[in-house]
């Protein structure tokens, strides 16, 4: 009757540490989700690719003239891809993404979104998937720990960034 009791108390044990662990790997999750919206709307510019290409061609018709060219400042940059335009501001809920890091971010971004990039983008691209840019200025030698930290953030090496 003894051994039968403990063994029964054993498995309740049991049972709550499991109820416990999926407590905590749930809260977890809603940190890392959180964390990541903060990340992501946190963005020093937010735009649509079409209104990114819309711009691009605008500055460069008159760029040509000034000798600038758009977005020619160093920093990384986020390019996202969602199943549904993006509602509320809210761009955690992306399906894959790929960040890029330059020290002329728009040309970058062109290069991806055109075919001298990442394939993966410009397939998005090409096909007319909803895709949105998310751009980090940041000095040039920070660039490689901002693209480090934007890549582990975002999980980046399970979507466009895989080795």
């Amino acid at each position: 009757m003894r051994g039968a009791a403990d063994a029964a108390a054993e498995k309740g044990r049991a049972v709550g540490d499991s109820v416990k662990e999926s407590v905590e790997a749930r809260e977890r999750e809603n940190a890392r989700k959180a964390a990541r919206r903060a990340l992501l709307d946190g963005a020093g510019n937010q735009m649509p690719v079409e209104q990114f290409i819309q711009n691009w061609e605008i500055q460069n018709g008159a760029a040509a003239q000034s000798g600038e060219s758009y977005m020619a400042f160093s920093g990384c940059y986020v390019i996202a891809t969602y199943a549904h335009a993006v509602k509320k501001g809210d761009f955690s809920k992306f399906r894959d993404l790929y960040v890029g890091k330059s020290e002329s971010v728009g040309a970058s971004i062109h290069n991806d979104l055109t075919g001298k990039g990442n394939v993966d983008v410009y397939a998005d691209a090409k096909y007319k998937q909803h895709m949105y840019i998310l751009i980090y200025p940041c000095a040039p030698d920070k660039l490689d720990e901002l693209e480090a930290s934007l890549i582990t953030a975002l999980d980046a090496d399970q979507s466009y960034n895989k080795a």
